[in-house]
């Protein structure tokens, strides 16, 4: 069996010192316990005493004994061990001169350490290897290295090269088979035929249905988002997320997914057929959360740039274009508070200053008609008690309702939005939204007036043209996606359906799936299900 997905170096260093060994890994390897040290001085000649030694360790570190070659043992291990029983390094070379006195030492140091061949726990290593197989998505090559280090954390003597690329070759195909036959017997064969279809290129069309569901919007609109909606609706109408796959790994699911995602139509076509419906029912799976994640990704820049953004900028336009007449009739009222200030309260004969004779005084500084004027101006610019500083920007927000309006009945049927309780408030308006514009008139007593606040009580009740006991539509609605945005950056409001619109929460596995999926865990591991033991260390 050849090993062609080995690297080079795996090979060269398969059972073979890559380097010297550190000092940290002489102190774990090669330092004899009180046990191996008696053993290991109770030869008669100097040169087995270093030998039996030099095998002791390296047979903890590399998983072999290095019966043949006495070369490649580097000289630091050499020393290291003449140290410790006591004999000059020199005398390592003596060692070599009779072959079967290594073969003997080997032997000893598998009974007194509790080696095994590697055929009484194949079956051990077939086990693990399976189970990393189908938790991870590691490739033969990460396979491989944990086999060895199974191996020798187990005290198993390595198989010959051969031999374990082989194993590990037979347990990745027969687990991916196992895999593929797994999802396939799930799917229904209406589901079946309705993701074949979709290798197919439409009549008419240049590309796939397949290739169509996978683009991601690339544009930033009103119209762009509605198709992306109308992208997210398709996916989900397939009905992959009605197949029961809880007992495939998830990473096994996003790794058929990402090899679904990122391969051409009559590449998945040529597929073994349980292979391509398991990568098939992956990838539309993947689709449903990812073209959710889509809509919402294009929603975020679109209330942030494209809408907030624009808006802000135009509210601050109106306030510099606003700002000359502010000061002209600030600088009125100015005058004629400064003549109040300078009447005096009352006469020397106790008498108050008549009204009359007040405003007799501020009209000479201000006629009456101007400070009146200057007043409605400041009126209509500054915010009154119940208003803010967002009261312009949200009024040019208002003007954009065009640019939503197609799409909100879209994103309350196709995002199913979930909430925390700080986000419940936001769930419940967003979902009554669409009844509400959809009437010729808003009543103002059916709108989520807890989200109501600020400068849009004024634009939502008070909006001019907007008949007393009515809410402006316009307004209302980007109050509420204004509340959505934010909730939805906070993750108090999230989409059931997406990833990284999801809720972090529904990632980690509890109950029954945690109870199914903690076996194969626990073996991929190499942990136990108490964490006592493990924690000790």
């Amino acid at each position: 069996m050849p090993v062609d997905f080995l690297s080079d170096d795996q090979v060269s260093r398969y059972g073979r010192f890559a380097a010297a060994p550190t000092p940290g890994e002489l102190e774990q390897f090669f330092r004899l316990d009180a046990a191996s040290l008696t053993v290991a001085r109770s030869k008669r000649a100097s040169a087995n005493r270093l030998g039996w030694a030099v095998q002791w360790g390296c047979v903890r570190m590399l998983g072999v004994f290095p019966t043949e070659d006495l070369s490649v043992v580097p000289d630091v291990v050499v020393r290291f061990a003449a140290e410790q029983v006591g004999v000059d390094a020199g005398e390592f070379v003596a060692y070599g001169a009779r072959r079967q006195n290594r073969y003997e030492h080997a032997w000893e140091v598998r009974d007194v350490c509790g080696y095994r061949e590697f055929p009484a726990a194949e079956a051990e290593v077939r086990a693990f290897l399976a189970a990393r197989v189908w938790a991870s998505l590691e490739g033969p090559r990460a396979l491989f290295d944990r086999a060895v280090v199974w191996l020798v954390g187990n005290r198993v003597l390595l198989p010959g090269i051969t031999t374990l690329t082989r194993l590990v070759a037979e347990v990745r195909a027969a687990e991916n088979s196992a895999l593929y036959r797994t999802l396939d017997e799930a799917v229904p064969e209406e589901l079946r035929h309705s993701m074949r279809e979709l290798l197919k290129v439409p009549e008419g069309k240049r590309v796939s249905e397949l290739e169509r569901l996978r683009t991601p919007p690339m544009r930033v609109s009103g119209t762009a988002m509605t198709a992306a909606l109308e992208r997210a609706k398709d996916v989900r109408g397939i009905g992959a997320h009605l197949v029961p796959t809880s007992a495939v790994p998830a990473a096994r699911m996003a790794g058929l997914a990402r090899y679904g995602m990122g391969s051409k139509a009559p590449t998945l076509r040529d597929l073994e057929e349980t292979r391509r419906t398991a990568t098939l029912l992956a990838t539309v799976r993947h689709l449903e959360s990812a073209s959710v994640d889509d809509a919402l990704d294009l929603l975020d820049v679109l209330m942030a740039s494209r809408l907030l953004a624009r808006a802000d900028r135009i509210g601050k336009e109106e306030k510099l274009k606003a700002l000359p007449k502010l000061k002209r009739a600030a600088g009125r009222v100015a005058k004629a508070v400064g003549v109040l200030l300078e009447t005096a309260p009352a006469t020397e004969s106790g008498e108050l200053v008549s009204v009359v004779d007040a405003w007799a005084a501020i009209e000479k500084a201000v006629p009456r008609e101007k400070l009146a004027e200057a007043l409605a101006i400041i009126a209509e610019v500054a915010p009154d008690e119940e208003g803010d500083e967002d009261t312009e920007w949200r009024a040019a927000l208002a003007t954009r309702y065009a640019t939503v309006r197609g799409f909100i009945r879209l994103l309350v049927d196709v995002v199913d939005f979930g909430a925390v309780e700080a986000g419940a408030p936001v769930v419940k308006a967003l979902r009554q939204l669409p009844h509400l514009i959809g009437r010729k008139k808003l009543p103002a007593a059916e709108v989520e007036r807890d989200l109501v606040t600020g400068s849009w009580r004024r634009l939502v009740f008070d909006a001019p043209g907007v008949e007393p006991g009515l809410a402006d539509k316009a307004a209302y609605s980007f109050c509420v996606l204004e509340h959505l945005h934010r909730a939805l950056r906070r993750r108090d409001v999230y989409a059931r359906s997406g990833d990284r619109w999801g809720d972090p929460r529904a990632k980690l596995l509890a109950g029954d799936r945690w109870e199914t999926a903690q076996p194969t865990v626990l073996k991929a591991l190499g942990l136990e299900a108490e964490p006592a033991a493990h924690l000790v260390f």
